[in-house]
């Protein structure tokens, strides 16, 4: 008897004769021993019987042809019975499974994004050069009627607004979207109201009707159903930069943390069994794919997926994953100031490496430039010549992500942002890399740090209001005072005037003027109605910004504050506004920012996932 089980399972099978050729090859295919030409599952037998048996495919009349099926799929279940008896008898789960494989999936030309594969394992879905069917609308200028969280048929058809977005969360990868098991309900994370904590919510597909899962004064996103429907998964933390997994119980309401690293998480995914997830981390440096169960314990790496992983998926039968490799090669480049009006110059690159340099600095001296880079393979500051010679490394904190570089008024420190321990904080090193000292120990996020122009305080983005705002501190070597607020309606950055007097700050897409030393944002004055993330700079007398007209250009321009008027001074061409900032050389010839020179993304696929 056991050579026979043998002979099943190892001996490939005489060849097969049958009345329709397509029959025997479905047939032969089942019982091939070589696992990378079998039926991954069921369901793709059953696939290949109706695809593979249609009428016009094959000869023979539609009354004999069943019988042909169940006689094939007879001799199929007897082989596959026998085969199960001898795995369960002799094999046993100790039996070795066979080596996960990984290879690209998708590499057509572009930029591609939101990998997700079918339940079956056998198609993906993604976003392709922004090309996509969405769910969630934003950004048309003054159209904010239009924006809002859609549903829309899969056939097509009239879309329909389930709710309007406030403030959706910054992902690393995944999805802020998620459907409720019975279809009812779409959950998302959002600020529905300006006055309202960011929450999770559930929004009713028929009616809008909203209820709040989960609420609180920090960052929430990624919802993610379980596929047995009795947990939700979800990021949550003082920002997106710093945050952790959590799992929601359907039936009481109550999450359970699973990790605590306080870093970035772009992407999660379940396991067909819903006993653990597979997540996107920098957690030791660069982002990796990590699985962690549900009831607890360490993340565990994943194999054999490699670094740049985000967006991962999982199949729910056939034992594949899939995810999304993203190598992106930003330089730090600089521009003639003294160009032309009207004219394109040809930039200078500076900066270099294979991967990504942002956040330049000059020091006020102009020797030198400061600047955040992940080119030893964890984000740390560097700093090189002014001519972009001799980089020299300052710190090394791996897993840390240290960035958002600034030089003191002296060019003797920089000041910048680091997670020593997940959350955001504030630091201080020399410029040879001495004298390293840590400035914040608060368990909320402090970061975009800045020195005042006389070199007596520092700036700094904080969420200890329960927001994002600005706050000054004293510098090191000053008496020492608590930090105060200085904003109270939010910003994406601020930065103090050449002569010290004003406060210019960056908010809801303008530039606003208040004076240095005031209250409550008294004296606030709008200066520009331009997009500003943190693209503007100062020369005497005025400001340098970057303009956005289309997604493929931008230009510089410069808003003279005596005349109130701007006037563009050239074009940069395409540039992302989600890195760096740019800034101008101390003798005012050079502008200096950061440019995206490559992006290679692909949809990876990895089989026998287990």
């Amino acid at each position: 008897m056991v050579e026979i089980y043998a002979s099943i399972l190892r001996e490939q099978p005489s060849p097969l004769t049958l009345a329709d050729t397509g029959l025997t090859a479905i047939v032969s295919r089942c019982l091939t021993k070589d696992r990378a030409g079998r039926f991954a599952s069921a369901a793709e037998v059953a696939r290949a019987l109706r695809h593979g048996l249609a009428p016009e495919t094959f000869g023979g009349t539609a009354s004999a042809r069943p019988q042909r099926w169940k006689v094939a799929l007879g001799t199929t279940a007897a082989a596959a019975a026998a085969a199960l008896g001898y795995w369960t008898f002799f094999g046993g789960p100790s039996a070795k499974l066979p080596p996960a494989t990984l290879s690209p999936l998708v590499s057509v030309p572009g930029d591609k994004d939101a990998p997700s594969l079918s339940p079956m394992g056998d198609r993906v879905v993604f976003a392709w050069t922004g090309e996509r069917i969405a769910f969630l609308r934003t950004g048309m200028a003054g159209v904010s009627g239009e924006n809002g969280y859609y549903v829309i048929s899969a056939l097509g058809g009239q879309e329909r607004k389930v709710a309007r977005p406030s403030r959706v969360p910054i992902l690393h990868g995944g999805s802020n979207l998620a459907w409720s098991p019975e279809g009812r309900e779409l959950i998302f994370c959002d600020q529905l109201e300006a006055d309202s904590p960011p929450s999770m919510v559930a929004a009713s597909v028929e009616s809008g009707q909203t209820r709040t899962l989960v609420s609180g004064k920090d960052h929430l996103a990624n919802p993610v159903f379980s596929p047995d429907g009795s947990r939700l998964a979800y990021l949550r933390g003082p920002g997106f930069i710093s945050h952790d997994l959590f799992v929601m119980d359907v039936r009481t309401g109550s999450s359970k943390q699973l990790t605590r690293d306080m870093r970035s998480i772009g992407g999660v995914a379940w396991t067909p069994d819903s006993a653990s997830l597979v997540l996107s981390s920098n957690r030791q440096g660069l982002f990796a794919l990590w699985r962690v169960a549900v009831r607890g314990g360490d993340p565990q790496p994943v194999a054999p997926a490699g670094s740049d992983a985000v967006s991962p998926s999982i199949a729910r039968e056939g034992k594949r994953l899939a995810y999304l490799s993203r190598r992106t090669n930003i330089n730090l480049w600089r521009y003639p100031l003294n160009a032309p009006a009207g004219s394109k110059p040809a930039p200078e690159q500076l900066v270099t490496s294979t991967r990504i340099s942002t956040e330049p600095d000059y020091s006020p001296d102009g020797q030198r430039i400061v600047f955040a880079s992940e080119r030893s393979g964890s984000w740390e500051i560097w700093t090189t010549r002014a001519d972009g010679s001799q980089p020299l490394p300052l710190t090394n904190t791996p897993g840390q992500q240290s960035a958002s570089p600034r030089w003191s008024p002296d060019s003797k420190w920089i000041v910048f942002d680091s997670r020593f321990e997940g959350h955001a904080d504030l630091a201080i090193i020399g410029a040879q890399g001495e004298g390293f000292k840590r400035l914040t120990t608060a368990a909320t996020d402090e970061f975009l740090p800045r020195f005042s122009r006389d070199g007596a305080s520092i700036y700094f983005m904080s969420s200890r209001s329960g927001s994002k705002q600005l706050w000054r501190m004293p510098a090191p070597g000053r008496p020492s005072a608590e930090p105060e607020q200085v904003t109270t309606q939010g910003l994406s950055d601020a930065v103090e005037s050449e002569d010290g007097n004003f406060l210019y700050v960056a908010r809801q897409n303008k530039l606003w003027r208040l004076p240095v030393n005031a209250r409550e944002e008294q004296g606030l004055e709008e200066v520009l109605a331009r997009a500003f993330w943190r693209d503007f700079s100062f020369v005497p007398g005025g400001v340098i910004f970057a303009r956005n007209w289309t997604n493929l250009m931008q230009s510089i321009e410069r808003y003279d504050e005596s005349t109130k008027q701007t006037k563009p001074l050239f074009e940069i061409g395409p540039r992302p506004n989600l890195y760096g900032p740019f800034v101008i050389s101390p003798d005012r010839q050079w502008l200096l920012m950061d440019r995206v020179d490559q992006q290679n993304v692909e949809i990876m696929l990895v089989e026998n996932f287990q």
